[in-house]
């Protein structure tokens, strides 16, 4: 399973894509107006609400939320055009002179008002850690609330990037693609944003790509551990359906010399993680808000056990009448509102062709293991996403699964791409620095594409 070793090529080709991550990241975070990726208002809201050690958010009604600084509110008054957290979200003029013009914009932490979070409201703090850091250190040195908001963004890109370049350094093979998936236009957009998304996709990315790498070298250590149950618990205290994720480690149980010693091990970062995930949810059980109106969750739970073959069929005709899932995993930008240019949808396709042909992959048991791990697990995980949306968000009944969005999806890329490799025996095609130096190229492609494309949707430069 282990592909061909070039620690110096390898750590050059990690240099050049973090060179890239990160300009591509510090350019969105500024260039994208404030709260314009999906849901940004009521994350920063959150993390703002965490770094001040409010846990737990009040429930009012059927909203949750908490006293923060009004300053926040009227800043995602000022770029939204409403207090709603959920409305339609035309695309307008945000020209860059009039969003530094809010720099100005105090903070004012004594003034205060309740600030509505709705589903972010029970949401735990490992994902925002980021966040959090940031906006501690914007109040300690009382910098403006846009200041703060900024702040939050680039932080929250950066400790992305570097969990995702230390995945790409201990992923066993795939390294190419990987990288190109851990660019794609809607990750990146999300990376520099304040959404808790960037750490669910990083985390997921490492925890991956940890686990693939030590049963491929048939090692592990404490500090391994400590790294699986803290990525772990990561992505599953706020997204419980990437939980099956948490299920990879046991293909090494097959192949380590001490399979009990392994056995307990993965048995071990399961069950902390679950764990943690599980302590967190009946801590904040409080805060979680009643369901949208016309929604049953018990309702639903009994349609889908009274007849499940007609819900397998509601799944199949939503994963295939969603055609633009696949758009939306790419890069649908803004509130889901704006494409990108139909060549950036391509260019994923054509380095997935130059990734299989610059990778040798030798098939064994070990691979065909980790085949039916990764098409069981993922498979799972699209099932619990969709049913998830299924029973909290769609009418009793519906014949497609309301709410599912592709950047759900991310976080499976690095198990998607592994069993796409090892799924068939190929040869090299061409020389792996070229097919390398291409990929870099490609990526570069995609993210000028993408800031691009920002830009002028948004006109954030006009005259």
């Amino acid at each position: 399973m282990i592909a061909d070793q070039d620690s110096t090529g390898d750590a050059r080709f990690i240099r050049y894509w973090g060179f890239l991550g990160v300009v591509t990241v510090l350019l969105l975070a500024f260039i994208t107006p404030p709260f314009q990726v999906p849901d940004e208002a009521q994350h920063f809201f959150r993390a703002y609400q965490l770094s001040e050690g409010q846990f737990i958010s009040e429930v009012r009604g059927a909203t949750a939320g908490g006293q923060l600084p009004s300053s926040l509110q009227e800043l995602s008054e000022h770029f939204l055009g409403t207090r709603k957290l959920h409305a339609d979200r035309p695309i307008r003029p945000f020209p860059i002179g009039g969003t530094l013009a809010q720099l100005d914009r105090p903070l004012d932490i004594d003034k205060r008002e309740f600030v509505v979070l709705t589903g972010a409201a029970a949401y735990g703090p490992l994902a925002y850690a980021p966040q959090i850091l940031a906006i501690k250190m914007a109040r300690m040195s009382n910098a403006s609330v846009l200041t703060t908001f900024f702040l939050s963004r680039i932080a929250n890109g950066l400790c992305a990037l570097v969990l995702l370049g230390w995945a790409i350094w201990l992923m066993p093979l795939g390294r190419e693609l990987i990288a190109f998936a851990a660019l794609l236009p809607m990750a990146v957009y999300l990376y520099a944003s304040a959404s808790p998304d960037a750490m669910i996709v990083s985390s997921a990315f490492l925890y991956t790509s940890l686990i693939l790498n030590r049963t491929a070298t048939n090692t592990w250590s404490h500090r391994d551990t400590a790294l699986a149950v803290a990525t772990g618990a990561t992505f599953c205290m706020i997204k419980p359906v990437y939980a099956p994720l948490l299920l990879l480690g046991f293909v090494q149980v097959f192949y380590a010399r001490h399979r009990l010693v392994a056995l307990l091990t993965h048995g071990g970062i399961l069950v902390a993680a679950c764990a943690l995930t599980l302590l967190w949810g009946l801590y904040a059980a409080s805060a979680i808000i009643p369901m949208p109106e016309g929604v049953s969750f018990a309702g639903q739970v009994e349609y889908i056990l009274r007849d499940p073959l007609h819900y397998g069929v509601t799944l199949a005709r939503s994963l295939l009448w969603r055609d633009f899932y696949y758009m939306q995993v790419i890069g649908t930008l803004g509130w889901l509102t704006f494409p990108l240019p139909a060549v950036a949808y391509w260019l994923p396709a054509l380095a997935a062709v130059l990734a299989l042909g610059s990778e040798r992959n030798q098939w064994s048991r070990q691979s065909m293991a980790f085949v039916a791990a990764g098409l069981t697990i993922t498979t799972v995980c699209v099932v619990l996403i969709m049913t998830a949306l299924y029973v909290y968000w769609t009418p009793v009944g519906n014949v497609v699964v309301e709410g599912v969005q592709g950047r759900y999806f991310l976080p499976l890329l690095p198990l998607g791409v592994v069993t796409l490799l090892l799924a068939g025996r190929h040869r090299l095609w061409w020389n792996k620095s070229a097919a390398r130096a291409a990929i870099l190229g490609l990526i570069a492609l995609e993210a000028g594409i993408t800031i691009y494309t920002v830009s002028t949707t948004y006109q954030v430069i006009q005259g």
